[in-house]
């Protein structure tokens, strides 16, 4: 491989020696072979490191240390990441054919795209087709379905340590409302996604956020009902944590919203 690799694909790790070798064999059998993998370890104590360095592959390149949790890790994988697209796997994930990496470039190659993204496999389903402004409101794009370009990485600083389980999630909805931002679907399933996985036994703070958060980076682009609809969720999660002025703030934009919705029902109701 000459000079800085297309992807590179960050794998954290911690007590992984379950899972560890299915998730790298299935990157090192890929046809396409422009790629480094960075295994980004959490002072794993068990057999993994052992069997990561029975790799002897240049393309596989090794860090552990204590971290504060999967996504300082990820955070810690995009400042020593060399390749133009990012990819993040679990180390309990893997690729879901050899062709996944031949398909992405191919695709790059042909569009001026800065995200692109496709399913997961997970145990009875594919999970979960293209999203638009109403299908993200209440679900993600798994992080195993998404390359980025460096630059969107770069540019929005990574992943937001506040939220140790749904960071993915806070991430997605940046770039997914930024107009800055081209992405695009490819029917491509990208991943074995694995249901015991942290995010899926774990929760955070984002969820009691999101409502807030689809108001400040959704106000261009959303339906004034859905923008209602989140302005009151707002305010009920402010004032149950005692925020009264953030309680005043978003019950005031329900009702503005509300008034907003009932003018536009008003002046485009068809006429009888």
């Amino acid at each position: 491989m000459i000079g800085n690799p297309v992807f590179s694909i960050i794998i954290p790790t911690c007590n992984s020696e379950a899972t560890i070798t299915k998730c790298i064999d299935s990157i090192l059998n890929q046809s396409f072979p422009e790629f480094e993998i960075l295994i980004i370890d959490g002072d794993s104590d068990d057999s993994s490191l052992s069997i990561l360095e029975g790799y002897k592959d240049s393309r596989l390149k090794i860090t552990s240390e204590p971290d504060q949790g999967i996504y300082d890790a990820m955070n810690k994988g995009i400042r020593l990441a060399k390749g133009k697209w990012f990819y993040f796997l679990g180390s309990d994930d893997s690729l879901y054919d050899p062709t996944v990496l031949n398909v992405v470039f191919e695709k790059i190659c042909k569009e001026d795209i800065d995200i692109i993204y496709g399913n997961v496999m997970m145990v009875n389903c594919v999970y979960d087709g293209p999203f638009d402004f109403t299908k993200i409101q209440s679900r993600n794009i798994c992080h195993q379905a998404i390359f980025y370009s460096n630059k969107v990485l770069f540019e929005l600083g990574g992943y937001n340590l506040k939220y140790n389980v749904f960071s993915d999630y806070d991430l997605n909805l940046k770039w997914f409302f930024d107009k800055k931002y081209k992405s695009t679907y490819i029917d491509k399933v990208i991943a074995n996604y694995s249901s015991t996985g942290f995010s899926s036994n774990n929760h955070d703070d984002f969820y009691e956020d999101l409502s807030s958060k689809m108001i400040r980076l959704g106000i261009r682009e959303l339906k004034v009902n859905e923008l209602k609809l989140h302005a009151l969720s707002a305010s009920i999660v402010s004032y149950s944590r005692h925020q009264y002025f953030d309680w005043f703030y978003f019950k005031s934009l329900y009702y503005f919203f509300r008034i907003i919705d009932f003018a536009q029902r008003r002046l485009f109701a068809p006429y009888k």
